[in-house]
């Protein structure tokens, strides 16, 4: 503090060494406080990102939930549920909007290095003859529904009720006949795209769905 003294009362001020130390220790402070407020704003932002897609993800899950339970015969010797694997799931629906049923095929595609794309597609009702409806071979509707969406587990599976006791037992594919079950599982794995790989860790929601015609 006294050579400090001395250099302000002395007219010489401070050598170039000196003020080139001192601004070499304010650069680095100020490198640390950046880097730690851009750490800060990073996570914050990650953190978001990744609430934001598991709201998203939650949302959407819930719609096929809905729909599932209200899930329709195409035919009166049919079942609820046209075809399944663990990329697609095929089945009948009532639109409320025009009240006439709908064939609805939510397909897990397009995938790159692991992950896909998430699309619905949606068919009109063309006829009905008391026994079975008929439907459009081609889409109304066909909406993206979710990106990053893993290819590391099925997204759809059937669940049915098997052995003495009964054990709900997974059924990976089915066409038909076949597809006589009542509980449809859903599962949903994304990776968010974030900066910190730790945020980018997979977010993994599953729903069993009970379908209340079956």
């Amino acid at each position: 503090m006294m050579r400090l003294r001395h250099r302000l009362r002395d007219e010489r001020g401070f050598s170039v060494i000196e003020l080139s130390v001192a601004m070499i220790l304010s650069s680095l402070v100020c490198a640390s406080l950046v880097a730690v407020f851009y750490a800060f704003s990073q996570n914050s932002s990650d953190a978001a990102q990744r609430a934001e897609m598991q709201a998203d993800a939650r949302s959407m899950i819930a719609d096929i939930s809905v729909q599932l339970r209200q899930a329709i015969k195409a035919d009166l010797n049919g079942e609820l549920v046209e075809s399944l694997n663990g990329d697609h799931i095929v089945f009948y629906t009532t639109n409320y909007d025009t009240l006439a049923p709908e064939r609805v095929e939510y397909q897990r595609t397009d995938c790159i290095e692991g992950m896909c794309e998430l699309w619905v597609h949606r068919y009109a009702m063309v006829s009905w003859d008391g026994v079975a409806y008929t439907f459009a071979t081609e889409p109304f509707e066909s909406s993206f529904l979710f990106a990053g969406v893993l290819a590391d587990q099925p997204v759809f599976e059937g669940l049915d009720w098997v052995g003495d006791p009964a054990v709900l037992t997974s059924v990976a594919s089915c066409s038909g006949a076949a597809c006589g079950f009542s509980v449809i599982g859903i599962t949903v794995r994304v990776r968010p795209v974030t900066a910190t790989p730790g945020a980018a860790a997979p977010l993994t929601l599953r729903e069993e769905v009970r379908m209340r015609n079956a």
